[in-house]
Order: structure tokens, then sequence, then C-alpha cells
């Protein structure tokens, strides 16, 4: 008996502390979505634009009573009841669901067939060098040897390669499709295996089919999606273990984690909550055969990446280093971006690898420097650290669509996408304002979760504990929108119950309302069956009545915080909240989409009167007196002008880094970003040229543009600037003969 006290008090314990902290992390992501957005521009720039906390609220008050005049609806009670009470109806519902979700996502990537760009192609191109047994890629400094945590994929790519072909990225899209609905599937079973009603599974099915960003991953050629599918299904596997007591689902359940690491490292976040989840479960059946399954996620944890490595020297023969230290991604999560924003991607990781001559030890012992310096300069200037990290978190967390926007304008596809789809996915964005909303609701229903729902099951708290860890982990370590969706993912079901809560709180005060007012008006047997359906279950009533206080005093405190901030008077939010990054956006606006031109051959000129032409011998290109014929073919897959010269090689940057003062040269036509530019028309009267004639700049990303030397005909990329007239070009259409 005292050991059954102590077990109960241990899990008492550790729900309370799973629920502090994830209530911690949903409260800063509540306060971020509803005073800032974040939004992510064409060439993956980020800024934070201003939101209104109060139109927030007011939203919620409309949400809220748009759900409780939908409960009272007649057609609606009698659908979710029937639901409830008919199994087979249930059933048929969740399948057309299901089914719909199925074939629009595999019409939507037959429709685009993206192609896989950045770490999505390298692993892609890797293992199909693999399959021609070319393993360059290992070699010190190749993308293999820098990211050796990428072989599990790599290896996946290579295996289906040998099976179906390589660059079959359309078959692992449709993976990707499936996966999104078993993902789905297993959130609605797991709600079912909980003790829920089958109604809370269908609308926890529901809001997951209308939060769009998990639709635009699909053509995402990489192992995230199928990754969290296996992650869910691993744990409904363990739910059902643990009352059926079924071997092979506890295997299939290990193998499903074990895959899922393969597919992306990352996921040992999501192991380390289901180890929770496991210890939770342990305490809740008494099974020690669960102690089987967390010693197998021990051990895929362990594993992972010696199998991995091994499996690589098996094919190619090479003996893989350790690649770029991860102390690199500490540091490269500590400083400042500009050009993206605090905290992601900078290319540190790479940088400190070649510098050191691919020696991981020393590469390590450089980042550890880095490291302590960027702590003791945090340390020592708190006020910033609230508002690097605050900023860096706000960053990733509030972006509406988690880059599902910018990863389909940033691949290119095989056929030119039809234009409602074109329309889509280039800024504004219409739909951008209804994810904004959802998504803050979706974290403010996570934090109602957290607070007020007492029956929280064993996968509620797998979900909050995985969120947290995901939150932490990405503070420190390298952040992006991208990274995010897969954890946020995992709270909309949190959301639906949080907000069935708050809708059977408020029905449970209007009740109340009622049956008061019932009893003044009638006497004796009219006001006790009024009193008896008003109090129909007292105890239901008075969990009700506690979770209405609490969510007057949650939306009490939100709109105090509001007032507080508008006021400026909570220093931290206030710093974050004048990152507002409105001048950025507008610029990305009036830069992109390109100004599209006419496919043809041009003469293009610089303001100087010199001809934009290539140095056969050196590969350069230069302005000089050569009128060369220029053939100018505007890209809609991914909206850039592309300009080809008439040996057939294509104008590109000399540098991928694209610091002022690279050269150009012409090289083989490839996908490369270098070879990508973008054309902004003048719209003044022309000093130059003649009717055919079309002047501009050729830029490149949001803050550089093609400059010619006047003196010297040297053609280099250079800050844009607008009063700079060696940055217009004169493009003159050929006659045609």
């Amino acid at each position: 008996m005292n050991m059954k006290n102590t077990a109960d008090h241990f899990d008492k314990g550790i729900r309370g502390i799973i629920t502090v902290l994830f209530g911690a992390v949903a409260t800063f992501l509540v306060l971020c979505s509803g005073f800032v957005t974040s939004m992510v521009s064409y060439d993956e720039g980020v800024g934070l634009l201003p939101d209104s906390m109060a139109g927030h609220l007011l939203g919620t008050v409309l949400f809220a009573a748009a759900l409780l005049f939908a409960g009272k609806l007649s057609a609606v009670k009698e659908f979710l009841g029937r639901v409830d009470d008919d199994p087979a109806f249930s059933a048929r519902c969740r399948k057309v669901l299901l089914l719909t979700l199925l074939g629009a996502g595999a019409l939507f990537v037959l429709i685009l067939q993206k192609e896989p760009v950045a770490d999505q192609y390298w692993v892609v191109h890797i293992a199909d060098r693999f399959v021609e047994k070319d393993y360059g890629s290992l070699m010190p400094g190749g993308y293999a040897d820098t990211y050796p945590n990428q072989l599990g994929i790599i290896l996946v790519f290579y295996f289906l390669g040998k099976l179906v072909g390589t660059n079959n990225y359309l078959l692992f899209q449709i993976c990707n499709v499936v996966a999104l609905v078993l993902l789905y599937r297993s959130f609605a079973r797991l709600s079912d295996l909980s003790g829920r009603k089958a109604s809370l599974g269908l609308l926890i099915l529901t809001a997951c089919v209308f939060f769009t960003p998990g639709f635009f991953y699909l053509t995402f050629t990489y192992g995230n999606l199928i990754g969290l599918s296996l992650v869910m299904n691993a744990v409904l596997l363990f739910e059902r273990f643990a009352s059926e007591k079924k071997w092979w689902q506890m295997i299939t359940a290990v193998l499903c984690c074990y895959f899922a690491v393969v597919l992306k490292s990352n996921y040992l976040v999501f192991l380390i909550g289901m180890l929770v989840y496991l210890l939770l479960l342990l305490i809740k059946h008494r099974e020690l055969r669960l102690l089987l399954g967390m010693a197998g996620i021990v051990l895929v944890m362990l594993l992972e990446d010696p199998i991995a490595r091994g499996l690589t020297k098996a094919v190619t023969g090479v003996t893989v280093s350790e690649g770029s230290s991860m102390w690199s991604f500490v540091a490269m999560g500590m400083m400042e971006n500009p050009h993206r924003y605090n905290g992601w991607h900078n290319g540190y990781d790479i940088e400190s690898y070649h510098g050191n001559a691919f020696d991981v030890e020393a590469q390590a012992t450089e980042n550890k420097t880095k490291v302590d310096e960027l702590v003791n300069y945090l340390v020592h200037n708190r006020a910033y650290a609230i508002w690097f990290f605050g900023g860096k978190n706000a960053s990733a967390w509030t972006n509406p669509d988690f880059q599902g926007y910018w990863l389909n304008r940033a691949e290119s596809g095989t056929v030119n996408e039809p234009a409602y789809l074109r329309r889509l996915f280039t800024l504004p964005k219409a739909s951008e304002p209804f994810l904004n909303a959802y998504t803050f609701l979706i974290y403010l229903g996570a934090l109602l979760y957290a607070l007020l729902e007492r029956r929280k099951s064993r996968v509620g708290y797998f979900a909050m504990i995985t969120v947290f860890g995901g939150f932490l982990f990405h503070t420190v370590w390298e952040i992006k929108a991208q990274y995010m969706l897969f954890y946020f993912l995992l709270l909309i079901p949190l959301f639906v119950v949080g907000w069935q809560d708050v809708v059977m709180a408020l029905e449970t005060v209007v009740r109340k309302k009622q049956a008061t007012t019932v009893s003044g008006k009638h006497d004796g047997a009219q006001e006790k069956a009024a009193n008896r359906t008003a109090l129909k279950d007292e105890e239901r009533a008075d969990e009700d009545g506690k979770n209405f206080r609490i969510l007057a005093i949650t939306c009490g405190t939100l709109v105090l915080i509001t007032i507080l901030v508008y006021l400026q008077l909570i220093p931290s939010l206030n710093n974050l909240v004048a990152q507002r990054d409105t001048a950025f956006y507008e610029q990305q606006l009036e830069i992109y989409p390109s100004d599209r031109m006419k496919e043809g051959r041009y003469r293009v000129m610089s303001a100087s009167g010199t001809f934009l032409n290539l140095d056969a011998a050196s590969g350069q290109v230069h302005a000089g007196s050569a009128d060369e014929k220029l053939l100018l073919t505007h890209s809609r897959s991914d909206d850039t002008l592309y300009i080809r010269f008439s040996d057939g090689s294509v104008m590109e940057l000399m540098s991928a880094a694209a610091e002022a003062g690279t050269g150009v040269a012409a090289g083989e036509a490839s996908d490369e970003m270098t070879q990508r530019w973008n054309f902004k028309r003048v719209s003044e009267p022309l000093s130059v040229g003649d009717a055919n004639t079309t002047c501009g700049y050729l830029r490149y990303g949001p803050y550089k543009a093609l400059s010619c030397d006047p003196a010297t005909g040297a053609v280099t990329l250079e800050w844009w600037n607008l009063q700079d007239e060696n940055q217009l070009w004169y493009f003159t259409e050929w006659e045609k003969p």
C-alpha cells in the first residue's frame, strides 16, 4: 500500500512538473503570437511584424461564442450524438475525411512535382551518387562528411534508389501523403484510447485538416513528416501494448522510433519525451514489460548513429569521420544573423569545420571557446539576452505557415504550376490572416489544456514534455520555423480538448444563470426540475465552475498584459514587440516578385554605354564594346530571371557567399541560387534606347544588385543603391529577322 502511494505521489509529481514547464512555454508562445508575427521572405530573410493582441482577444471571444452557438444547434447536437453512439457512422465520417485528405494530398504533389533544394537536394543527390559508386561526399569537407547525422536518410534514399530508381522524388512525396494521413489518424485513435468520446477524435481530425502548413510539407523530400508519423504511431502501439500485451506491438513501436531517428536525427528530442511517457504508462499500469520498451528506446538512441556509420562503410568502403562539431550549432544558435534572424543558420558550422582543416577536435575547441564568449556576454547583458532569445524563438514559433509557403516557392518544379497555386505561394498571402489567428487559438487552447484539463492522458503529457523539450533544445541550438512545425502539430489535439473544456465551463455558467432565472419565476416542482437539469452532474459542474474562474483569470491577465505593453510598462515584452521589421517586409513586397520580361534575345547595355558580354578566355562577364545577343528566360516556377549567353552558358555569381564585390561568370545551367536574378523595372523615362528598351535593376537577394564600373568595365555584385546609375541596365530586344 505504501509502495502504491509512493508511486502515485511520484506520478503526480512528474505530471505536475510537466504541466508547469509546458505552461510556462505555452504562456510565452501565446504572448509572442499575440504581439508579433514572423514573416519569411523569398530569400529566407525573417522579420517580426506587429500583431494585435487586442484583435486576437476579440477573435477569441468570437470563436468561443461561435462554439457555444454551434453546440446549441440541433443539427450539430444530432450529428455529434450519432458519431458518439454509432461506431459504424463514426468510422465512416473519419474515413471520408482521411480519404479526402489522401486524395487532395496526392493531387497536390502530382500537380506541383517539386524538386528538392538545399539539404533535401544534397541527401537525395548523394544517395544517387552512392548508387553510381561515387563517394566523393564522404571525403573531407564533403556534405556527408560534414553532416554524418544525415547518413541515415541518405541510406534510405540509396536503398530506395536501388529498388525504384534514383531521382524518384514523387514516390517519396506520395509517402509523405500517406504519412500525414496516418499521423492525423493516430491523433484520433489516441483520443479514443484515452477514453474520450468518438466525436472528439473527429474534431481533432477536422482541426488538423484545417491547419494547412502540414499539407504544404507534402512536397518536402525530407524525413520530418514521415518521422513524426512513425513517432506518433509508436505511441499508439505502446498505448495498445499497455492494455493488450501483444509483443508485436512493442517491437513495432521500437522499430518505428528507430526509423524516425534514421530519417531525422532531431527526433531524439521526441524519444526523450517517449521515455517520460513510458514511465508514466508504467506507473499507471504497473506493467513491468514496459521496461523493455524503455530499454528499446535507449538502445535506439545509442545505436542509431553507429548502425548508420557501419552500413555506410559496408556500402561504400569508406570510414565516416566525426564530421562538423555539434558545438558549432550551439554557437550558431547564440549568434546574431542580420540576413535571416538571430540564431538561424549562418554557415558558421561549415566555416569553422573548413577553417580547422576538417579536424573535428580542433573545431570543437574553437566552437567551445566561441560558446563561452557568447554565454559570458549574454550572462552579463541580461536585457540583451532576453531580447535575443525572445526574438529568436518568436521568429520561429510565430510564423503562421512555418515556412510552408517559402518552401514551395524555393523548390523548383518539373511542371509550370497553375496560376492559382503560384499566387498561393506569393507574398502577400491571402490565407496568412486566417493562419495567424488559427495559430494563436491553438497556442491559447494548448495553454488552456494545461490549466483546465484535470483528466490529462499520458499521451497529453508526452505532447507537453516533447514541445517543452523542443523549445528548450532550439533555444540554444540553431533554429528555423520549419523545425517548429513538427512540435506544433502535437498541440492541435491539446487545442481541441482545451477549447472543449472552455465550452463546458461556459455552458455550466449559462445553465446556472438560467436555473437562477427559472427559480425566480416558478415554485415547487418546476424549480426543482430546473435545478436538477442545471446541476445534473454536480461534480462536473463544480469542476467546470473552477475552470470558468481559471479562464476568467487567464483572460483578465492577457488583457492586463496587453494594456501594460501598449503603455510600454513591461520592458522585456516591450523589447520583443519593438522588433518590428515592417520596413523590411514592405521592401520585400516591393522587390518581389520579379517583374516579368518577354522571353527572347536582348542586348544588355550599362548606363555608361557598354554592353554586357562574356570573355571567352576567362569565362568572366564584363561590360565592353562587344554587342552580344543574350537570351533572357523567366522561370515561372521560381519567379526569377535567367540570362544565357550564345554558347548556352548561364550568368552566375562566382561565389555563393554573394558578398559585395563578388564577380560574375558564366557556368553550366543548374538549379543553383547563384544563377537566379530578380529584375526590377524602372518606370521613369529612359535617357537612352528606344521603344523596345526596358530599364531596370538586376538584383540578387534583397540587398544587392549587379553593378558596372564605367572606368574598367568590371561587372560585380554591390549593395543595391537606387541613386547609383551604374546599377541600371537597359534591355533592348533584337529585331527578329
